[in-house]
């Protein structure tokens, strides 16, 4: 195992010598040295996205992965019972909106839930209870 001692005079030896000096040889051993000597990469640190187990940055508000919303806010701003408020997303008053209520009783405003469609998913976001053919018909995109 090589020291960084042992490393610091190689180095230095090179730098005597001049870089154009340096062989072939040099230059491999100079390039296995600092990747041994280099620690390892760690795992990506930051927190669990509660949608999908992506780990994301802890100042993050938006998951890179699955594209939903993680800020705190966003989860405190749903009434507990549901009212008439969107499960989805926006978590936005439904009063003279146009909405779906999906077969588990969520709302979820058509913004949202076209949204959740066109990313691929067929269950509701709340429960994974599965959405009605109707409703993923009308806001997948047609496929020629």
């Amino acid at each position: 195992m090589t020291t960084p001692r042992d490393i610091r005079i190689f180095v230095a030896d090179i730098k005597s010598r001049g870089y154009d000096q340096m062989t072939q040889e040099d230059y491999e051993r100079l390039c296995h040295l600092a990747l041994v000597t280099l620690p390892m990469q760690s795992e990506r640190k930051g927190k669990k996205c509660p949608h999908c187990s992506n780990k994301i940055g802890n100042a993050s508000k938006k998951c890179p992965h699955c594209e939903r919303c993680v800020s705190k806010q966003a989860t405190f701003a749903r009434p507990p019972d549901g009212g008439n408020d969107c499960t989805g997303e926006c978590a936005s008053d439904l009063t003279d909106r146009e909405f779906v209520l999906l077969s588990c009783g969520h709302k979820i405003c058509c913004q949202c839930i076209g949204k959740w469609v066109r990313r691929g998913y067929v269950t509701c976001c709340n429960c994974d209870a599965d959405i009605q053919d109707t409703i993923l018909n009308k806001y997948l995109p047609d496929v020629v």
